[in-house]
């Protein structure tokens, strides 16, 4: 299972960025870069951008080092005692400080120089001392400033610097083979745990995710939860899919340069309420790709984050609080760009609240998660925007006054032909030519509506319809075919199937769905049964005790 991840936030990096000035200043490679790489009026605008790059990725390398060893230092404590980081946790949280610094300093160089980068690192006796550094800012600078004054008076005229192009591809080469050196020195058998560690996790910086020592761009882990579906497969579920649409769109407006929203944004909560299997989470999950694809389009850095109960409970249940409040100010208030966030089953977290063995302080940490649903936590800036959904409102009322401000009813497929485009046009939409007819749907489709059942349901019965009719022999050379060929031999192979057979199959699941409900009700009654004949001998042996001691 996934561990929460290491959430580097901007602030913090900024916080990181006048530590590292210093030390590029100290290390001499302002001067360095101008004699290296002379412009007509002194620095050159490629040096100046490589410094800048260069102060930002080592801000963001000081910060994912901080952040590292206090998750270390907050995964070992217990209670009170919390031991402070090895002297190999330093090393490894120092290389791999490093490593981000590098990597971010490439990525943020890459339009600079068009070379071809190193593949090799430097010997590690060379680069070890850097590496190992506390101070990783200043020993990078330090090394880069030796780089450059090697290659700035290097005896082979093809290899000396003296202008934009060969100072920037200079840096980047350093870069690289520091980078390299870096995720070796991760890699070190000593650090084994420790990067097993971090692998079964992620680092979040601003605009990157590091998985392991994988660098890659938010943009292409912002969703790795979300279904596969669009606003368009939605059936039924018009009005809440409207209007988490609409707040989509609104947070979308946000302007990143004048750091603010031309659009108003009064409630950024939206509340849903429906049975299970109704559509609740497939219309979330819709609305949030739909969100990510609008952003996409405007180069808008987006998220969006689904809140699951492995986020926040665990065995203890006082966990809950402090970690669903690090989700929000870390993940969401924090990110960068906008962000959009799914919380299913709201009420299941705040159940916890009337629990009478619950303590004070968590009482207080939910008080202020409140805060976050009313206004009072968080940003009203019209950058974030929350969709949340319940069963049921069995919720005390604090809880519920914060989420039906304006509550949407989610009620799935009503109408014959809901259910007809939910199974034929979506579900089995692969195999059309092997489905009844057309007029032969009308029927269909009122026998579902009658049955009144969920989109859930209709997608069981889809999957039995789906594995009958792929429930054929394999053709010979089935195995050595590419997958378009197998799924076309599969067509080919398939029996169509007619009405009555698809109205079998719902007679099927709706017979069984109700002798299940029969079967559960009748446990619930009996359960009742022996509950009032314990409190009736109860309160007849109390009796009984009663009048013998008279």
């Amino acid at each position: 299972m996934a561990r929460e991840p290491i959430a580097v936030t901007p602030e913090t990096i900024e916080a990181r960025r006048s530590s590292a000035r210093t030390a590029i200043i100290e290390a001499g490679l302002p001067d360095r870069t101008r004699t290296a790489a002379p412009g007509t009026y002194g620095i050159t605008r490629t040096a100046l951008d490589l410094l800048e790059c260069l102060e930002a990725g080592l801000a963001a390398g000081l910060a994912t080092r901080e952040a590292l060893l206090g998750r270390i230092a907050r995964d070992r404590a217990v209670g009170f005692a919390a031991g402070e980081p090895t002297a190999s946790e330093r090393r490894f949280a120092s290389a791999f400080g490093m490593l981000v610094a590098c990597e971010e300093l490439l990525g943020a160089t890459d339009g600079l120089s068009d070379a071809v980068l190193p593949d090799r690192a430097f010997p590690p006796d060379e680069v070890l001392p850097v590496l190992s550094d506390e101070a990783l800012g200043q020993a990078l600078c330090r090394d880069l400033d030796g780089y450059l004054q090697h290659y700035h008076g290097h005896a082979d005229p093809a290899r000396r610097l003296g202008d934009e192009a060969r100072l920037a591809a200079c840096v980047r080469s350093h870069v690289k083979r520091t980078a390299l050196s870096a995720r070796a020195a991760c890699s070190a058998s000593e650090h084994q745990t420790l990067l097993d560690a971090l692998a079964a996790t992620t680092l979040r910086l601003p605009s990157v995710t590091y998985a392991g020592l994988e660098r890659r761009a938010a943009s292409d882990d912002e969703e790795p939860d979300l279904l596969d579906v669009a606003p368009e497969d939605i059936v039924g579920n018009a009005e809440v899919l409207a209007a988490g649409l609409k707040l989509a769109r609104t947070v979308a407006a946000f302007d990143l340069a004048a750091g603010k929203n031309p659009r108003i944004l009064d409630n950024p909560v939206l509340f849903v309420l429906g049975s299970p299997g109704c559509g609740k989470t497939v219309t979330a999950h819709a609305i949030g790709r739909a969100f990510l694809g609008l952003c996409r389009e405007t180069g808008l850095p987006a998220r969006f984050r689904v809140i699951r109960r492995t986020d926040w409970a665990s065995h203890y249940q006082n966990k809950s609080a402090s970690d669903l409040l690090r989700i929000f100010r870390e993940e969401v208030f924090g990110f960068h760009g906008v962000c959009g966030c799914y919380w299913p089953d709201i009420d299941t977290a705040f159940a916890a609240r009337s629990d009478p063995d619950i303590r004070s302080e968590e009482k207080s940490n939910l008080a202020t998660l409140f805060g976050i649903l009313d206004g009072t936590v968080g940003p009203r800036n019209g950058k974030w925007f929350l969709l949340c959904d319940a069963n049921t409102t069995q919720m005390d009322d604090a809880m519920v006054s914060r989420l039906t401000q304006d509550p949407k009813i989610a009620k799935g497929p009503e109408t014959a032909a809901d259910y007809v485009r939910l199974l034929r046009d979506l579900k089995l939409r692969a195999f059309r030519p092997l489905l009844p007819p057309d007029p032969e749907w009308e029927r269909i489709g009122e026998t579902l509506a009658d049955a009144a059942l969920s989109g859930r349901a209709v997608a069981a019965i889809a999957g039995r319809i789906a594995a009958e009719l792929q429930d054929v022999e394999e053709p010979p050379g089935f195995f050595a075919m590419s997958y378009e060929e197998k799924l076309e031999a599969l067509r080919e192979s398939a029996k169509p199937v007619d009405a009555g057979r698809v109205l079998e199959h719902v007679d099927h699941y709706v017979r069984f769905e109700r002798d299940a409900a029969d079967r559960a009700h009748s446990e619930r009654f009996e359960r009742r049964v022996e509950e009032i004949k314990r409190e009736l001998s109860a309160q007849a042996a109390v009796i009984a005790q009663a009048r013998s001691g008279q």
